[in-house]
């Protein structure tokens, strides 16, 4: 992969707590404010040479995450597995 964005709506974030919500919305991430997270890869996503279908395997995503309106340079580790033609990929 050599392009990707993604977006998360934070504005949606739950928990058991009305209280603990209301903190997350008004005080903690903001989330009234600053309602989504972004990552952005910054680095194209290296995959195994030969992917056997269903096989795990891992790799690294460089990107630039912005949170509370800070960007930083990250690195995610994620795990991966080929399905047919669709690489299924999950992380963080």
């Amino acid at each position: 992969m050599t392009a990707a964005t993604i977006e998360a709506d934070l504005t949606r974030l739950e928990s058991d707590q009305s209280r603990r919500d209301d903190y997350i919305r008004t005080r903690g991430l903001e989330t009234n404010t600053y309602g989504t997270a972004t990552f952005t890869l910054a680095a194209p996503i290296s995959l195994p040479a030969d992917l056997p279908a269903g096989q795990p395997f891992e790799l690294a995503a460089v990107g630039d995450l912005t949170i509370h309106g800070v960007t930083e340079r990250v690195e995610l580790a994620a795990a991966g597995a080929v399905d047919g033609t669709v690489i299924d990929v999950a992380g963080g």
